[in-house]
């Protein structure tokens, strides 16, 4: 009986001490989760400083927090430390291997950083992984389009416009538009810059690139017109 009595007491101790340690790993769980969403509060309203000392303190309790290396990322690639951002979008991409938009913001930064190469291979990288992922295609068009290498920027560009979300297919109609209106294919340029303007786009770039198309082909009127709609929009030229 006394030996039962030890097992008993042995045991409750063993399960005394997993529910201490899974005490421990819950609160710390939940405090790195508090930082994190402190975080996104911050980046939200552009206090990037704040926001990356936010990331840190949940990635210090959570050395595998993948959407905190993520967003730390961000606020440093919003601050142009385009070094530290690789930094994070490649740890959080080493984390979750499989996430496209992970590749397709290291390839964003490589653009920033006039690294044609590892800008097109991470953005091969994001379509292999999604080849619905729309940003990717539309990433890498502007390369293809800036290098002239117009055939292959025109299917990327076709590919992006199909797999698009409609708050997004305004920026990629410009650009395919401007990339039309260097090819001196102006009414191409036109049709569909007209499709960015559609969709209600709030960038001047589409109507000054669609009045200097309607110029190139005569339509002095019109192109006067799309100049008087451009003073109401902001200019923004197009980004990835």
């Amino acid at each position: 009986m006394p030996k039962r009595k030890i097992i008993r007491f042995r045991e409750m101790k063993h399960i005394l001490l997993l529910l201490l340690i899974s005490c421990a790993a819950w609160g710390q769980e939940g405090q790195d989760t508090l930082f994190y969403k402190q975080g996104k509060e911050q980046l939200d309203k552009k206090n990037y400083k704040k926001a990356i000392d936010y990331f840190s303190q949940a990635i210090e309790l959570n050395k595998k927090y993948t959407e905190a290396y993520f967003s730390r990322g961000e606020c440093f690639d919003k601050q142009k430390k385009y070094k530290e951002a690789l930094k994070d979008y490649s740890m959080a991409s080493n984390l979750k291997p499989k996430d496209s938009y992970f590749y397709y913001s290291i390839g964003t930064v490589y653009v920033r950083m006039k690294n044609i190469e590892e800008g097109i291979m991470n953005f091969n990288k994001a379509i292999t992984c999604d080849s619905l992922n729309a940003d990717a295609w539309n990433g890498r068009a502007i390369i293809f389009s800036d290098g002239k290498e117009y055939i292959k920027a025109e299917h990327d560009y076709l590919k992006a416009i199909k797999y698009a979300k409609k708050e997004s297919l305004g920026l990629i109609y410009e650009n395919f538009g401007v990339m039309y209106f260097e090819m001196k294919k102006y009414e191409k340029a036109i049709e569909e810059l007209t499709h960015a303007i559609e969709l209600k786009w709030t960038d001047k770039y589409a109507y000054l690139y669609r009045a200097k198309a309607y110029d190139a082909i005569g339509k002095t009127k019109e192109a006067k017109e799309d100049r008087k709609k451009a003073k109401d929009f902001k200019k923004i030229k197009p980004v990835l």
